[in-house]
């Protein structure tokens, strides 16, 4: 009588296909891999009568199936999108090019893999609120009767600035001819941001300061933060508008205000589209599934084992 299984016999328990989409095999390898990542974790042994293991072979089910769809949505995501994607992944980090691709190939991934995930998971998202998402609806009432329910969640307890610049350097050691190029240059600059062209891409062409690869973005700075003569300028500012060209021992600086957080309740309107969304995104999730269920699920060949 033998102890153990073969190891041919494992391999075969480990890999023995219990569910078919599209005349692509699943596995108990992949079945156990997805209940892992939900926190449903199977055993080892006696897997397909684990009580939550019908529970899990549907997700998976259901996660080939969205896999299979999304290949319909290819051709819909151009290379600019994932350029622009990424570029706003650096720009929440702080960080450029070089720098995530440093980071990147010290977690072992290279940048190609990086992109293509990247445009998975653009095209995964399109598909979903083309198909989804658009389709929910969420009343004012709703939001209106989400925002008094939470109401501690919308008071700003600091006053905070979200600022972007774009900085004119000036030498310590510049002639007067050099500063005033510098004050030309900056004025000219000014006078394009303030009609209306991005800022920036203003700042990736002129600024002379580390956040030009971030478009300017330098994040948020409570009042005693800033420098008195740019906080002087910033402060009769509303969002959206450029300050005047402010001259300091580094240059000549052009602000934008991006956002102006003053201590208290935020009022409705300001937080009624941010609170759609996250009712929206609610909404999808719970609708998501039901969509795989009823729709997809008949778009495509599935075959379940157990």
């Amino acid at each position: 009588m033998a102890l153990f299984l073969p190891a041919r016999a494992i391999a075969r328990t480990i890999d023995e296909v219990v569910a078919d989409v599209d005349n692509n095999p699943i596995t108990l390898r992949d079945v156990r891999a997805l209940g892992a990542a939900v926190g449903s974790k199977l055993p080892a042994q006696g897997t397909t009568s684990a009580p939550n293991f019908k529970d899990v072979l549907k997700q998976t089910i259901e996660q080939k199936l969205l896999e299979q769809e999304v290949k319909k949505y290819q051709s819909k995501i151009d290379s600019s999108q994932v350029d622009e994607y990424i570029h706003q992944i650096e720009q929440s980090r702080g960080i450029n090019d070089q720098q995530l691709r440093q980071m990147l190939a010290q977690d072992g991934v290279s940048y190609e893999t990086f992109r293509k995930q990247i445009r998975l998971n653009l095209e995964k998202t399109l598909m979903i609120s083309l198909e989804v998402r658009q389709k929910m609806h969420v009343p004012e009432s709703e939001v209106k009767a989400f925002y008094e329910a939470h109401q501690a969640d919308f008071v700003v307890k600091k006053e905070r600035y979200r600022l972007a610049q774009i900085l004119i350097a000036v030498p310590q050691d510049a002639t007067p001819e050099q500063v005033a190029a510098a004050r030309a240059k900056a004025e000219m600059v000014r006078k394009q941001a303030a009609a209306g062209r991005d800022f920036a891409a203003l700042a990736r062409e002129y600024s002379d300061d580390a956040s030009k690869s971030q478009g300017g973005e330098l994040g948020y700075f409570a009042p005693g933060e800033i420098m008195d003569p740019i906080l002087n300028a910033v402060k009769p500012l509303k969002p959206g508008q450029i300050s005047p060209v402010i001259h300091t021992q580094f240059g000549f600086h052009i602000l934008k205000l991006e956002e102006h957080q003053v201590p208290g309740p935020l009022p409705f309107a300001q937080v009624k589209g941010a609170i759609r969304n996250r009712l929206l995104d609610q909404k999808t999730q719970q609708h998501v599934r039901q969509w795989v269920d009823t729709q997809l699920v008949k778009q495509h060949y599935v075959e379940t084992l157990y």
